[in-house]
């Protein structure tokens, strides 16, 4: 009787804590020999799976060895990072939104997801083009003589405007490809995460515990050795769907040849061009680095 119910207690004691890692023997009456406990399926304990053993002998009262096994991890569900390899994680999905793209933390208030610009093929160096303008000012150059008559194929002096498109070239920006993944699943491991850790979310909001990274319209850059963090340099951040655009400049040079006239230097035949040659000092048209992004929150661990 003092056997039964220290049984029945231990019962009741697993089924309030929800996890017993014997197997489920431990119904079995008193004095039955050896007993092999079947795989026990008490409570997981919520983030990790169980398997459990016994061996024993009166009954299955012998000591118990607990294999607990991980899976999953502590992110938040929505944050999106790169991972090395060709599949994502269990529990993340592959990002496609930031295929080709890369990715900006969230500029003012634009939404999570915003994109610019048209994806990157595979190993793509994008391309991009300025326009060039110029204005030579040619020199006058008189002559004595009846203006006209048989001089021609002279130039005029004064303003020649020039306009042309550049050959497209890259911007030298370095690449490397990786697979974007957004965490699909909640979290399965209680575990605190590092505070200042940085995360991307594909979420209206923070999650609870983080708040918004003050790095927002900028693109993160990996620190160089021996730099200080959180240095921010370059242009101002970007601005809601602003295209950030740049220019050149140029040092243009226009020679003119010269052109026999049966016309002594002098006065009065004025307004012919000079030869000789001239620069023009200008800046390209604007134009952008045709770089493709995605827009996503970034997060910072509290």
């Amino acid at each position: 009787m003092r056997e039964a119910v220290k049984r029945a207690g231990l019962v009741a004691f697993c089924a309030a804590i929800g996890a017993c890692a014997a197997g489920s023997n431990i119904d079995a009456p008193s004095g039955s020999g050896d007993g092999a406990a079947d795989a026990g399926a008490g409570g997981s304990g919520g983030d990790a799976t169980t398997s459990s053993t016994s061996t024993g002998t009166g009954g299955g009262g012998g000591g118990a060895t607990t294999t607990a096994t991980g899976k999953g991890d502590a992110l938040p569900e929505g944050a999106v990072t790169f991972v090395q390899g060709p599949a994502c994680p269990e529990g993340w999905g592959a990002y496609s939104a930031a295929n080709g793209r890369v990715i900006v933390p969230l500029v003012g208030d634009d939404p999570a997801g915003t994109t610019h610009g048209t994806e990157l093929a595979n190993g793509e160096d994008r391309l991009h083009t300025h326009g060039v303008t110029a204005t030579f000012k040619i020199g006058s150059v008189s002559y004595a003589g009846v203006v006209g008559g048989g001089n021609h194929g002279v130039g005029a002096a004064g303003d020649v405007a020039f306009s042309a498109t550049s050959s497209a070239a890259s911007t030298g920006l370095p690449y490397v490809q990786l697979l974007a993944c957004r965490k699909v699943s909640a979290p399965t491991v209680k575990k605190s995460l590092p505070s200042g850790m940085l995360l991307f979310f594909d979420t209206p909001a923070c999650p609870i515990g983080w708040k918004r990274a003050q790095t927002q319209g900028r693109l993160v850059l990996g620190l160089p050795k021996g730099a200080p963090a959180d240095l921010a340099f370059g242009g101002n951040p970007l601005e809601p769907g602003e295209t950030r655009t740049h220019t050149h400049a140029t040092a243009n040079l226009l020679t003119t040849s010269s052109h026999g006239i049966a016309l002594a230097s002098g006065c009065c035949g004025g307004g012919y061009a000079e030869s000789g040659a001239y620069e023009s000092k200008d800046d390209t048209t604007a134009g952008d680095a045709a770089l493709p992004t995605i827009e996503l929150l970034q997060c910072e661990k509290q």
